[in-house]
């Protein structure tokens, strides 16, 4: 109709805010804004909550949001997962309630059980190939991971049922869960790699982590 669709620096979609250099700066930012707002409105009234109480509050209004599309955002640079982690490290202290800011997260991160962004993207990720290797994710998305053993290299190498690593060089590229991704792979003991069901599966790798 002759109008012009104008650029964007930025676009929300289905929850993830993509920039134009796909960098998940301002999705990251706009994620730790929201949550930490959240954990000030829970942290004032703590007292009035019980552990498992907090917890649920905690795991429904800030982790979720944490966890959701890790896949997408969670390949931006290293000092947005520092700023996320900040805020997980936050929410650990709230759910257990008297946490100050001065204290170390680990011990409020193990006595719930958490993983660190760092590696809950890894078990997030791990899962994810696990899927598509026993064809658990639609075809229609087209992603595969091909082994070594698939590939035509016209020799035997003793980690043929390793994933093939793609030949990438830019450090953009790098951060792709189609690089990423065969790495985490090969680095698992063969029998967890082997083990029949999802649940099982990230259950195991949990443990390495």
């Amino acid at each position: 109709d002759g109008h012009q669709i104008a650029f964007s620096d930025s676009v929300k979609t289905l929850g993830v805010i993509f920039d134009k250099f796909l960098s998940f700066e301002n999705h990251v930012n706009d994620l730790c804004r929201k949550t930490k707002s959240t954990l000030i409105y829970i942290q004032r009234m703590q007292h009035k909550l019980d552990l498992a109480t907090r917890t649920m509050v905690v795991d429904s209004l800030v982790l979720s949001k944490l966890n959701y599309c890790p896949l997408i955002w969670g390949r931006c640079n290293d000092s947005l997962i520092k700023d996320v982690q900040t805020v997980q490290n936050f929410a650990a202290k709230v759910a257990c309630g008297g946490g100050k800011k001065s204290d170390k997260a680990t011990p409020f991160r193990k006595k719930l059980n958490w993983l660190t962004v760092k590696n809950n993207l890894k078990l997030t990720e791990s899962v994810f190939v696990f899927k598509v290797i026993n064809t658990q994710i639609p075809k229609s998305c087209g992603i595969s991971f091909p082994t070594n053993n698939t590939r035509n290299i016209g020799c035997f190498l003793r980690n043929n049922d390793n994933l093939a690593i793609p030949l990438i060089t830019s450090r953009q590229g790098r951060r792709s869960i189609m690089y990423t991704g065969p790495l985490l792979w090969n680095s698992m003991p063969q029998n967890i790699r082997s083990l029949p069901s999802v649940s099982s599966f990230k259950a195991n790798v949990k443990k390495l982590l």
